[in-house]
């Protein structure tokens, strides 16, 4: 909560990684109140996950499943006050990446704009 709170009073931005839009929601009040409390502005809230198409059986939250559950989970990224989505594709082999991204921005993406 400390971490959280120094987000708040001093920083321009808090970027989580591997955390849900849930474990977002406890978090953004605690910022944004000690932003408040500063007289400051609310930082923008980052969040970095990783994408999967299919089941997530890793021990860390990731964007996981069909493209209509991601659709419906970045809302909900949106809907607790997530300003910016950084997406991982955990993929090192280049062609690989490229068809992930692709897919993602024709299956997820174009469903949000």
């Amino acid at each position: 909560e400390n971490a959280l709170r120094r987000a708040g009073r001093l920083g321009q931005g808090y970027h989580a990684s591997a955390s849900s839009h849930a474990q977002l929601a406890e978090r953004i009040p605690i910022i944004n109140s000690a932003a408040q409390e500063a007289g400051r502005p609310a930082p923008l809230i980052s969040a970095r996950v990783r994408v999967h198409f299919g089941p997530n059986e890793a021990p860390f939250y990731m964007l996981s499943g069909a493209p209509e559950q991601m659709v419906a989970e970045i809302r909900s990224f949106e809907a607790v006050g997530t300003g910016h989505m950084a997406f991982d594709f955990a993929e090192t082999n280049p062609d690989e990446a490229v068809r992930l991204i692709e897919r993602f921005d024709r299956e997820v993406l174009a469903a949000l704009r």
